[in-house]
């Protein structure tokens, strides 16, 4: 099984943010790293939480395009074009951290319209003890097929960095 690192500063973030779940609604935001070929790890070193315009809702999580967008664009900047969006992150308040139908649906959509080689989804779920105190995170990568298409789905080993 392919594995995927998150370093501690964006797990951190994810925690923080996953917290506003408590009120029974989504939340998400980006997953970025340093940019890699497709035979290598990928490293996700920093999060974002949802913009101000993003929608939470008790089973999606819409995010805030032209937030994440201007985010992207300041991360590519400060690291000298070497940073790279490596995909989104969300919470589901009830059930599993296995995508919904409408998850892969809009994961395949981004990786399509950002032309994407491959493209982490992480789905964050409250900690049957501590609840959103300590999240448990699933990841899964979508990653283009031979004929171009982003259509491969599969889970991946998380390997939190603290």
């Amino acid at each position: 099984m392919e594995r995927v690192s998150i370093g501690s500063l964006a797990y951190s973030t994810i925690a923080y943010e996953a917290l506003a779940s408590e009120d029974g609604r989504e939340t998400g935001g980006l997953l970025l790293g340093a940019r890699t070929f497709s035979w290598q790890a990928l490293r996700i070193v920093d999060a974002t939480g949802p913009g101000p315009n993003a929608t939470r809702a008790r089973t999606e999580f819409l995010p805030d395009a032209a937030h994440d967008l201007d985010v992207e664009q300041r991360y590519l900047r400060v690291l000298g074009g070497e940073g790279a969006r490596l995909g989104h992150w969300h919470t589901h308040s009830a059930g599993s951290g296995t995508p919904s139908p409408a998850d892969l649906q809009a994961w395949h959509t981004w990786c399509e319209m950002l032309d994407d080689a491959r493209s982490v989804g992480v789905i964050v779920t409250p900690d049957r003890d501590r609840g959103w105190h300590r999240p448990h995170l699933d990841g899964w990568v979508l990653q283009r097929r031979d004929d171009g298409l982003c259509s491969i789905c599969r889970p991946v080993a998380l390997e939190v960095r603290r």
